[in-house]
């Protein structure tokens, strides 16, 4: 039988026109399949999160509604070959889960709580379910690979004193390694380390001498400024206080720095002295915020002195840095630490309670597809979103109408939705992947066009040249500007309320006060991004405190040349804080501690106050000044 070109162009129209009703019908009610439904409960909605549960079946078994527990997570990452932080792994975990403890509210930085009557750290029942699994592994491929520049404090000073330090140092003797970190009564350095250095023919500077001498000051200075390698250990049994801000302020200058911490165990002792819970509970809060902020630096932290030597010399046989030891060097490495990659999680619990307004804890598929836009494109067309839940595409849904029956109750739960958007994110980056394999393959052929699209994609750029800062800061949004940051002693001391916030309010200059809620005792990335936004430091060491968390701090700070005023304030003989009487040798410690933090801020220009009004007063005159 003859067909016409009329007829095939007559049946061709209404075959597109059935397709478009169909569209129609799919995308504008609500439709499920048994099938769709079944897929929607197994969680796997395409290549990207079933690659994502070959890792989750590793450690938490063939189950997709199973627990991914704390103590699990990095080395999970680390399998994945992702690098995330100790603190970030920490915020992956509490963002999570605060908001499930008090029903969808969420206690986190917003809560106030005394630095001296946070709990020990108990994570024994915290986890990750395999949705938000699935959105913080994406997010940290997102980075992987990448060269990112960490954000420059707003507070960063220019300022060439270093240099010329370094030019006066230029001839002293330079040692392989230092041996800096806990002293007397401690004695790893001769019964370990010094005896590995000597076997491989390592030279060392000891600080540790059995007639100390003033003068023994600046050589300890010098050697550790030329050190090749500065090896820092806090061990179980001094509390190094003055140690440790030493190590947090080398974490900030040196990229060859060994940092070795080993954790307090309840019931310690101190030179024969029983610590208390409120005393361990400090220790501990300021050792997990030096290794915060040596890892916000890409600087693996050991926990074992053999490890941590071992690296020691592969950094010097390979003149490599130590954010580059791998796992098979022993180190726990990290990439990208200051990224707050736990603003995912937040990001899409806050659009799926806004959505879920009868509080049933489940969407929709409609509801579910505006939450999916609302985190993922709002441009994303229903028939993208409907084939990443069922796995079919618009033509082979349409086949299956006659099985379709509509379905208006809950369907997606805040899980899965994580999960579809996750399978989103991960497919666009590997479509990207797959569109710069192939400029790479076109770049190798045609080299003189290949430098063009290499700097027009930006993929292999040369080291020279950055990307701007607006580039970089699409990646990571900035906080919004604030002209001081109000760090320093938490806890019983009340300056904060009392003193600086009316003086800085009477002279119009707006503040950021670092939140002290119980899960925010690490410095996690998110706070460190509110930081970064302030235009002056200040830190205030008042004697109501231990303050040793804030020391390191400010001491890191100071080292990365930002703009910092000290107001420090020694502890007195038979003080008392939170009720707690403390013995003559804690105040000894508590107070070398202020001492070299006083010391280091004097020789790099940092103005030092005893007084909290008038270091106050030369904040906003600094702030005032900058502003005009």
């Amino acid at each position: 039988m003859f067909i016409s070109t009329f007829q095939i162009s007559y049946w061709v129209r209404i075959s597109f026109e059935m397709l478009q009703n169909t569209h129609v019908a799919i995308s504008d009610t609500e439709l499920v399949t048994e099938d769709m439904k079944i897929r929607i409960e197994s969680k796997l909605y395409g290549s990207v999160t079933r690659d994502l549960f070959e890792f989750w079946k590793l450690w938490v078994g063939p189950n997709v509604d199973g627990l991914l527990k704390t103590k699990d997570v990095r080395s999970l990452f680390n399998a994945m070959k992702l690098f995330p932080s100790q603190s970030q792994v920490y915020e992956m975990i509490q963002c999570a889960r605060d908001r499930d403890r008090n029903h969808g509210k969420c206690i986190g930085p917003h809560r106030k709580c005394s630095e001296s009557c946070m709990r020990p750290v108990d994570d024994s029942e915290d986890y990750l379910t395999f949705g938000e699994f699935c959105v913080l592994a994406t997010e940290l491929r997102k980075y992987s690979g990448k060269e990112l520049c960490r954000p420059r404090p707003v507070s960063r000073r220019n300022d060439r004193h270093e240099k010329w330090v370094e030019r006066k140092l230029k001839n002293s003797c330079k040692y392989q390694i230092f041996l800096g970190g806990s002293c007397n009564p401690t004695t790893w350095r001769e019964e370990i380390a010094i005896p590995f250095l000597k076997q491989n023919k390592i030279t060392y500077y000891n600080p540790q001498v059995n007639r100390w001498g003033p003068e023994l000051i600046e050589l300890e200075h010098q050697a550790k400024t030329t050190a090749t390698v500065l090896l820092f250990v806090m061990d179980k049994h001094t509390r190094s206080v003055a140690s440790m801000i030493e190590a947090a302020h080398s974490s900030a200058k040196h990229k060859k720095l060994i940092l070795v911490v080993t954790p307090f165990e309840k019931g310690q002792e101190i030179l024969e002295e029983r610590i208390t819970d409120r005393e361990l509970d400090d220790l501990r809060t300021s050792r997990m915020v030096l290794q915060d902020l040596a890892e916000r630096r890409s600087i693996p932290v050991f926990d074992d002195l053999d490890k941590a030597l071992r690296s020691a010399h592969q950094i010097l046989e390979r003149n490599i840095n130590s954010m580059d030891l791998t796992l098979e060097d022993g180190a726990k490495p990290v990439r990208h630490g200051h990224i707050p990659l736990a603003e995912k999680l937040i990001q899409i619990r806050d659009v799926f309670e806004s959505l879920d307004t009868n509080g049933t804890r489940k969407l929709t598929l409609n509801e579910a597809f505006m939450a999916f836009k609302t985190c993922e494109n709002p441009d994303v067309q229903y028939d993208e979103f409907l084939e990443i839940l069922s796995g079919k595409s618009l033509s082979d849904l349409s086949k299956d109408w006659n099985v379709i029956s509509e379905r208006r109750e809950g369907l997606i739960q805040f899980d899965q939705l994580c999960v579809v958007l996750a399978e989103k994110s991960g497919s666009r980056m590997e479509s990207k992947r797959n569109v710069e394999l192939v400029l790479e393959k076109i770049t190798s052929v045609f080299s003189p066009l290949g430098k063009v699209l290499e700097w027009m994609t930006g993929s292999n750029r040369p080291r020279g040249v950055s990307r701007s800062s607006s580039q970089i800061s699409g990646e990571i949004p900035p906080c919004e500007s604030k002209d001081v940051y109000l760090g320093g002693s938490c806890g019983s001391s009340t300056w904060r309320e009392d003193i600086a916030i009316p003086l800085l309010k009477k002279n119009g200059l707006s503040y950021y006060a670092p939140q002290t809620a119980k899960w925010s005792r690490r410095f996690i990335p998110s706070e460190s991004r509110h930081m970064d936004s302030c235009r002056i430091l200040l830190f205030a060491i008042t004697k109501e405190t231990r303050s040793m968390a804030a020391m390191c701090m400010a001491a890191h700070y100071i080292a990365l040349g930002c703009q910092v005023v000290l107001c420090v304030q020694y502890l007195e003989d038979d003080c008392e804080i939170m009720g707690e009487k403390l013995s003559k040798l804690a105040i000894q410690d508590y107070n070398r501690g202020r001492a070299y933090l006083s010391d280091l801020a004097n020789r790099e220009r940092i103005p030092v106050f005893d007084n909290v009004e008038e270091a106050v007063l030369k904040v906003t005159q600094v702030a005032t000044k900058s502003k005009r």
